[in-house]
């Protein structure tokens, strides 16, 4: 029995400390993952304290941009009153234009005329008549060549006589 006895012991001290090694690894681990829970602790809590400021940040950069584009809102809305007012305006001169053109162009088919008033009407108010009265009252050398005369519409009696409006054949004559 003393073998027995012997080999119970040795069989539990062997047991016991096998026992105390499974509590130092058990109190290892817990070491471990107690350290482990702490570095995870702070980091999630540095990484909220960090989402907290990112939230602050981008709060105020979109406020900051609504309040950008409310102004860029109001100065297009501005623009646009210039643009509407400037096309506007472009129509009224392009008319302008066009009128100013047509008149030019009314004028320069003009150009080579002549408008004679005050002669007394005759038997010979035509184009070769219009044509000596120019010399005479010139004083030219010969007379000027006109493609055409023509007379204003017949007046009333007691006005005006009509008015001549011939046309030079060359322009130098002009």
């Amino acid at each position: 029995m003393r073998k027995d006895n012997a080999d119970f012991r040795k069989e539990f001290q062997e047991f016991q400390d096998h026992l105390k090694h499974q509590e130092t690894i058990h109190e290892n681990l817990q070491k471990t993952l107690r350290d482990a829970l702490s570095t995870i602790q702070l980091d999630l809590q540095a990484m909220k304290t960090q989402l907290a400021s990112d939230k602050v940040a981008t709060e105020a950069t979109i406020s900051t941009l609504k309040g950008t584009v409310g102004e860029m809102g109001h100065t297009l809305s501005g623009c646009t009153d210039d643009i509407v007012h400037m096309k506007t305006t472009i129509e009224s001169l392009t008319a302008t234009v066009t009128q100013l053109e047509n008149k030019c162009e009314d004028l320069e088919s003009r150009r080579n005329n002549i408008r004679i008033v005050g002669v007394p009407e005759g038997p010979d108010t035509c184009t070769t008549a219009a044509a000596a009265l120019l010399k005479e009252a010139f004083g030219l050398e010969k007379e000027p060549v006109l493609d055409r005369g023509t007379l204003q519409p017949k007046p009333k009696s007691g006005e005006r006589p009509r008015t001549i409006v011939c046309r030079f054949h060359y322009h130098s004559d002009c």
